[in-house]
């Protein structure tokens, strides 16, 4: 950990350890920090509610799970898999609402701030939903596969990480 001159380094400390049977792929907590959801590269998911160490599996993506997302304001759960479907996870339900597939991997999933839209990186495009209309958009390709994705925290904008560069 790197040490700034004169500041001391805050000591960081568990307050829970709970397990998955597979390596996590990505985790992403609830907006108002209820619950805790982890994507397995085997592909389930396993939701955490705060402060349990058992948690409830979804079946997640065959193949295995990239990414996943929560609404900023809902306890709806996007993700993303290996299979290029993109899914959205109600409370109770155990099979997730397919809302976007393509070929090639869906590697990330993210939402923007007001929760009005939902981007996936599958392979070397960028596909953005629009919540209140279904409509879908989709960027050129990028020059590679598309790594990461990240929403503007004030606007409706969007960059994307490719091997070789960042797209705005």
């Amino acid at each position: 950990m790197s040490r700034l001159a004169g500041t001391t380094a805050p000591k960081l400390r568990s307050t829970l350890t709970a397990r998955i049977d597979d390596c996590a792929a990505d985790l992403a907590w609830t907006f108002d920090g209820s619950a805790l959801a982890v994507a397995s590269v085997r592909g389930p998911i396993t939701l955490f509610a705060t402060g349990a160490e058992d948690g409830a599996e979804l079946p997640g993506h065959p193949g295995g799970t990239l990414s996943i997302s929560w609404h900023p304001r809902e306890a709806v759960l996007a993700s993303a898999g290996r299979d290029g479907i993109v899914r959205l996870w109600r409370p109770g339900s155990d099979t997730g609402d397919e809302v976007l597939a393509e070929a090639g991997w869906a590697a990330r999933v993210g939402r923007s701030h007001d929760g009005a839209h939902l981007a996936a990186a599958i392979g070397t495009r960028l596909y953005v939903l629009e919540r209140a209309t279904g409509t879908r958009q989709s960027s050129s390709k990028h020059t590679s596969t598309i790594a990461d994705l990240a929403w503007h925290p004030s606007r409706e904008r969007i960059a994307t990480a490719a091997y070789g560069g960042v797209t705005v």
